[in-house]
């Protein structure tokens, strides 16, 4: 099976995969990012977070109930994105790629970004969002980070 195989590939990469602070350090690099896009462009062609969340998403860190970026090897944030569920994966993944290059970093591919179905946990959703309280949300932790150069949209 495709997810275990996966999964298999990051516990490599990542051999201690475990929970980290909600906010700026469960970024994701765009290389980590692009490897995602690889394992899954089959099943993912045009669809979106909406798909990628309940289909590969959630089965890949069932085991743990983290998030993705914990799973796959988490990295403190460079930008914020905020973006529309909605958008093809792959156009989005795409989009990130040319942000990064444009950025004129040598090693673009190292740059982190904070996705939100990739940096919160989805099995911890209320907790992401502060459990009523945004300043204690990921998405406003990230944001005030001071490592956080700017948002993306």
């Amino acid at each position: 099976q495709r997810h275990a195989s996966f999964r298999k590939q990051l516990s490599v990469s990542n051999p201690k995969a475990r929970h980290s602070e909600r906010g700026p350090t469960r970024a994701i690099t765009v290389s980590k990012l692009l490897d995602l896009l690889e394992a899954f462009q089959d099943f993912i062609q045009t669809r979106t977070a909406y798909y990628l969340v309940p289909n590969i998403i959630l089965p890949l860190t069932k085991s743990g109930r983290m998030s993705y970026a914990e799973l796959a090897g988490p990295s403190s944030l460079d930008y914020f994105i905020s973006h529309f569920w909605g958008t093809s994966f792959s156009h989005f993944v795409e989009t990130v790629q040319k942000h990064a290059k444009g950025t004129g970093s040598e090693d673009w591919r190292s740059l982190s970004y904070w996705i939100c179905f990739i940096s919160n946990n989805q099995w911890r959703v209320e907790e992401e969002v502060g459990n009523g309280d945004w300043r204690k949300s990921s998405f406003y932790l990230a944001l005030q980070d001071r490592g956080c150069k700017a948002t993306c949209m």
